[in-house]
C-alpha cells in the first residue's frame, strides 16, 4: 500500500464485517509484514482469534474493566480530559443506557446495559479509554480497523488513522469509513467523475438486498409460537453451558437468559399490533392521498449512533414533521422489520394519537412507497439513499450524511427549519423530479466504483486483494484533497 500506514494494526473483532477482513488482514501480515493486534467482547473470544495465527496479541474489553479508576474526585476530570483530548462527547456513549454496546465491543444484553448508576456507567468508559490508549502506544499502533467510537475516539487523539468496513446503502457492497463514518468528500470526488464521464446506473437496479431479505425471513419464521419455543429450549440450554464453562458474559455480566426469551415473544407481540393497526401499501395508493415517507431505523443501532450521534432521535422527528405538513398531507411511516421488538408498545400507541400519521403494514416493501411519496424523511437509512437515486426529495436530519451534495437532499439538523424545507421539497415540479433522477442515477454508479461486493469474489484470497485496493485508495484520496487544498490556498 503506497500512502496508508500499515506497519502495526489494531483490529476490532466484532460485527459482520469482520469475515469479509480477515483475507485481508491475512495479505498485510505475510505479504507486507503488519503487525496486527486484535481486541475482542469477553476473555473467551480470544482465543479463536488468536488461532488464527495472525494476532501478535489480543487483548479483551471485559479484561478492561479489572482496572476501573477509583470513585473518587478525580474520575469526572478524567472523562472530561478524555473528551478534550479525543476531541469526542463522552456522552454519546451514555445519552441512554442502550448504547453501551456502540461505545466498544459489545456486551449484549447484560446487567452491564440496564442497572449501572451513572458515575459506574463513566468509570467503565474511562477504564475503556485509558486501557484502549496504552495498547495503541504500547504497540505503537499506525492504523486502527473495524473500531467502534473508543477505538476511533483514542485513534483520532493519537492521530492515528481509522477505516471501518461497513454495508452501503447499495445492495450488499462494501464501503470504507472514514473513522465511523463514511467520507462525503470522497463521494462527491466519485459524483463528479461519473458525470463528467456521462456514467450512470438505472435506479431500475434498486432492490431489497440479499442480506435484509435473508432477516426479514427469519424474522417471519422466527415469530410463530412453535419456534418460538424452540427458541426458548436453546436460549435456556446455552445458557447452562456458558455456566459450566464460565464464561464471561454469565458469571461476571449478569447475562439474563429471561430478558432474551421476553424479548423474542415482544417481537411477536409487537409484530401482531402493528398489523392490526396499520394500512397496505396498496389501500395507501389506492385511497390517493398525498403522502410524505418515513421508514423508522433501527434504535440503538451503530449506524445511528455511530454515524450521527449529533441527532437520532426518530421520534421528535416524528412530531415536527407530522405537524409541519400542509393541510391534507399525510405522513405515512414504516417500522424496520429488524427493529420490531426493540421499541415499546407505547411507542406505537403515541403515533396513533396523531392524527396525520399512517401506520403501514411492517410486512411491505418501502421502495413502492419511495417511488410515490411526495418526499421522504429519514436520518441516515437506506431508504434515504434510495430516494435519492429515484429523484424524490430527500429531509435528513443527519449532519453525516454523505450523499447530500445532491441538489434534492436538504439537512435540517435544526428541526425548526423542518417546516420551510418540507414545503421546498413538496413544490418540485415533476421536471425537476426527473433532473433530481439522472443526478441520483451518477450517485449509483458513483457507489458503484467505491464500494466492494463480496459476492463478486469466490476465492477469500481475491476479496482480501480487493478490499485492500480499496482501502489503499481512501489514502490515497485523503492525499489528493490535501493537496488540492494546498493548491487552492496557494492561489
Amino acid at each position: 500500500m503506497s500512502s496508508s500506514p500499515t506497519q502495526c494494526i489494531l483490529f476490532e473483532g466484532i460485527g459482520d464485517e469482520r469475515k469479509f477482513m480477515m483475507p485481508m488482514l491475512r495479505i498485510l501480515k505475510e505479504q507486507q509484514g503488519a503487525r496486527l493486534v486484535g481486541l475482542v467482547r469477553y476473555a473467551q473470544d480470544i482465543k479463536p482469534l488468536l488461532d488464527t495465527g495472525l494476532f501478535e496479541a489480543v487483548y479483551a474489553t471485559a479484561e478492561m474493566l479489572d482496572h476501573l479508576p477509583p470513585d473518587d474526585d478525580q474520575l469526572i476530570p478524567a472523562a472530561l480530559e478524555i473528551e478534550r483530548r479525543c476531541d469526542t462527547v463522552f456522552h454519546y456513549n451514555l445519552a441512554d443506557r442502550r448504547l453501551y454496546f456502540t461505545g466498544c465491543t459489545a456486551f449484549p444484553y447484560t446487567k452491564i446495559e440496564t442497572s449501572l448508576p451513572y458515575r459506574e456507567w463513566i468509570r467503565q468508559f474511562v477504564a475503556m479509554y485509558h486501557a484502549i490508549e496504552k495498547i495503541m502506544q504500547r504497540h505503537e499502533v499506525t492504523l486502527a480497523m473495524n473500531g467502534r467510537r473508543v477505538v476511533c475516539d483514542v485513534a483520532r487523539g493519537l492521530g492515528i488513522p481509522s477505516r471501518c468496513l461497513g454495508y452501503s446503502f447499495l445492495h450488499d457492497r462494501m464501503i470504507w469509513k472514514d473513522g465511523m463514518k463514511v467520507n462525503g468528500d470522497w463521494m462527491f470526488a466519485a459524483h463528479r467523475r461519473m458525470r463528467a464521464a456521462d456514467r450512470h446506473l438505472s435506479s431500475d437496479m434498486l432492490e431489497p438486498p440479499p442480506f435484509h431479505m435473508d432477516i426479514r425471513r427469519r424474522f417471519f419464521a422466527g415469530i410463530s409460537l412453535r419456534v418460538l419455543a424452540k427458541t426458548t429450549i436453546l436460549i435456556l440450554v446455552r445458557t447452562a453451558y456458558w455456566h459450566l464453562r464460565r464464561y464471561d458474559k454469565v458469571t461476571r455480566f449478569g447475562y439474563s437468559p429471561w430478558r432474551h426469551i421476553r424479548f423474542h415473544f415482544k417481537r411477536r407481540s409487537v409484530f401482531r399490533h402493528l398489523v392490526r393497526k396499520s394500512i397496505t401499501a396498496e389501500e395507501l395508493t389506492q385511497a390517493g392521498h398525498p403522502y410524505v415517507f418515513m421508514p423508522l431505523q433501527m434504535e440503538p443501532e451503530v449506524l445511528l449512533s455511530g454515524q450521527t450521534p449529533e441527532f437520532f432521535d426518530q421520534i421528535a422527528m416524528i412530531h415536527q414533521v407530522a405537524k409541519e405538513l400542509p393541510v391534507g398531507t399525510y405522513l405515512a411511516i414504516k417500522d424496520h422489520v429488524p427493529a420490531l421488538g426493540y421499541r415499546d408498545l407505547s411507542f406505537y400507541r403515541m403515533l396513533e394519537t396523531m392524527p396525520n400519521v399512517l401506520l403501514i403494514d411492517p410486512r411491505e416493501f418501502a421502495i413502492p412507497l419511495i417511488r410515490k411519496s411526495q418526499a421522504v424523511v429519514s436520518l441516515l437509512g437506506r431508504s434515504a439513499f434510495e430516494a435519492a437515486a429515484f429523484g424524490v426529495p430527500v429531509l435528513a436530519y443527519s449532519p453525516s450524511l454523505y450523499f447530500d451534495h445532491l441538489p434534492h437532499v436538504d439537512v435540517a439538523t435544526d428541526l425548526a427549519q423542518t417546516g420551510d424545507v418540507l414545503r421546498r421539497l413538496i413544490g418540485y415540479s415533476d421536471e425537476e423530479r426527473a433532473a433530481f433522477a439522472r443526478e441520483g442515477e451518477f450517485m449509483l454508479a458513483s457507489m458503484q466504483e467505491t464500494t466492494i461486493d463480496p459476492a463478486d469474489h469466490e476465492k477469500p484470497e481475491d476479496l482480501g486483494d480487493a478490499l485492500l485496493s480499496s482501502l489503499d485508495a481512501t489514502f490515497d484520496d485523503l492525499s489528493s484533497e490535501a493537496a488540492e487544498e494546498g493548491i487552492q490556498n496557494v492561489n
